[in-house]
């Protein structure tokens, strides 16, 4: 993904941020968001979604998952 973004090929991804951060900090993408509560520590200057207007949206993920937060009510 992060090839075809740094392409051209797409114009906006998701992706892990430790895999990306390289590519980032060079100017090669522009991180919008992180889909976290809290902002990464490594990147304190990327605001998270709530902070950049979309309230209500939370994911996080690990390498190569993700997973939206439920409850086990909610499997059923």
């Amino acid at each position: 993904m992060l090839i075809d973004l740094i392409g051209g090929q797409i114009q906006l991804g998701f992706d892990n941020l430790p895999s990306s951060i390289n590519q980032i900090r060079a100017g090669k993408v522009r991180a919008l968001a992180v889909t976290t509560v809290k902002r990464w520590p490594g990147a304190p200057e990327i605001p998270t979604l709530a902070e950049a207007g979309v309230p209500g949206y939370v994911q996080g993920g690990g390498r190569g998952r993700r997973q939206a937060r439920v409850t086990d009510r909610e499997w059923r």
